[in-house]
């Protein structure tokens, strides 16, 4: 299915950039985090299960295995707690010395979490509605209808958009916007931290002081 090889290829790009980051912590710090902040033992924390989530599903069980059920839910489990311990530490990051963010920060972390709750339970439903129309059983985990060759059934009704698809895709959108939005916005707080300090200058050099060159 198109939607599994978006799933691989998203997890790959997560753990690439997991990893980039975790050893460009270490290039710039050269050594253990001082502070006394569980930012960094949550953060390695993160990185472990990051590493091991993709490895781990190269070596899922047959569809068919006793133990196919097994993965699938510590692959949900890992997934989750790995996106969950993410966000937890980015929220730790805030108070980092270092980082020199700003305290409202928090408040764009709150709104991102609210508004990845409301766009997940909204999919979910629609998800189940869609299901219940085709009178089929809800389906958490699409790995586990892959034949022996690892690749997706085809048939003419998985060419075919389920009820809702359109809304979903629409949310899907929508939700890809803001996130994109969002880790731009978090970007340039990150870089030109502190951002107070930054806007500043930034101020000063479109709109000198009127009393300069009196």
């Amino acid at each position: 299915m198109i939607s599994f090889q978006w799933h691989r290829m998203f997890m790959l790009l997560t753990w690439g950039l997991t990893i980039a980051a975790f050893v460009l912590i270490f290039l710039e710090l050269k050594d253990w985090s001082a502070e006394d902040n569980p930012h960094a033992i949550l953060g390695c924390a993160t990185t472990v299960l990051a590493f091991v989530q993709p490895i781990g599903a190269a070596f899922r069980p047959h569809p068919d295995s006793r133990r196919r059920p097994i993965f699938n839910w510590l692959h949900w489990l890992v997934g989750n707690v790995a996106h969950i311990l993410g966000i937890v530490t980015i929220f730790f990051a805030t108070k980092l010395t270092k980082a020199e963010l700003p305290d409202w920060m928090d408040w764009i972390l709150v709104g991102y979490v609210a508004f990845h709750v409301a766009v997940h339970l909204i999919l979910s439903i629609s998800s189940i509605v869609s299901e219940r129309n085709n009178g089929k059983r809800v389906n958490s985990f699409p790995m586990k209808e892959m034949t022996s060759s690892r690749s997706p059934l085809h048939s003419p009704e998985r060419k075919q958009d389920s009820p809702h698809s359109c809304f979903r895709k629409f949310m899907l959108g929508v939700y890809i916007l803001v996130i994109l939005l969002l880790v731009a916005a978090l970007i340039i707080i990150t870089v030109f931290a502190p951002i107070e300090d930054s806007w500043v200058k930034f101020q000063n050099m479109i709109a000198p002081n009127n009393t300069q060159g009196q």
